[in-house]
């Protein structure tokens, strides 16, 4: 992996490194796109007219989804986080949306569609909150994982302090 020096550490695309290898260790990689965008510029009816070619254009501004992979029983919308933060949770539940109003998809709106949540440090809160909404939360470490954790602060290797939480989770 290559990338650019951001302040004391080498940005990479981890993220996206991590979605290719569980994609591969899972046997999903068949029918999978990484960094899909999803939905149709809004309004739609203000696109009338417009070329194939300029409105691929404008999905420049589209949120995208880490990957969707296409399966002939079901389609798995997948986001990954290699350390606890809030915001996957809300995009997966976004791009499902997203993906069930854009005609790109629509040959597949009638398969049930499985929202997936990849995290190498696990958080037990947004895991049960993952849950809770219905979607389907893996840990996964991929091989680079140790490497990358030296690199991190003691805090940042580990999931916020908030114990104190966990026992009214799923009340």
């Amino acid at each position: 992996m290559s990338g650019f020096t951001e302040g004391a550490r080498t940005w990479q695309p981890r993220e996206m490194a991590m979605v290719t290898e569980y994609l591969r260790e899972r046997g999903l990689l068949a029918g999978s796109r990484s960094r899909v965008r999803l939905g149709m510029p809004a309004p739609v009816s203000d696109l009338q007219g417009v070329s194939r070619a300029d409105l691929e254009l404008l999905r420049v501004w589209a949120r995208w989804a880490d990957a969707v992979v296409i399966q002939p029983d079901r389609v798995v919308l997948l986001e990954a986080k290699i350390r606890p933060r809030l915001g996957p949770l809300e995009a997966l539940l976004l791009y499902k949306r997203l993906f069930l109003n854009d005609p790109e998809y629509q040959p597949h709106w009638h398969k049930p569609i499985e929202l997936r949540w990849i995290y190498a440090i696990e958080d037990p809160l947004m895991v049960g909150l993952a849950q809770e909404l219905g979607i389907v939360p893996e840990l996964f470490r991929p091989h680079w994982l140790p490497n990358y954790l030296k690199l991190l602060s003691a805090r940042e290797r580990g999931a916020p302090r908030s114990e104190f939480l966990t026992s009214r989770v799923g009340e």
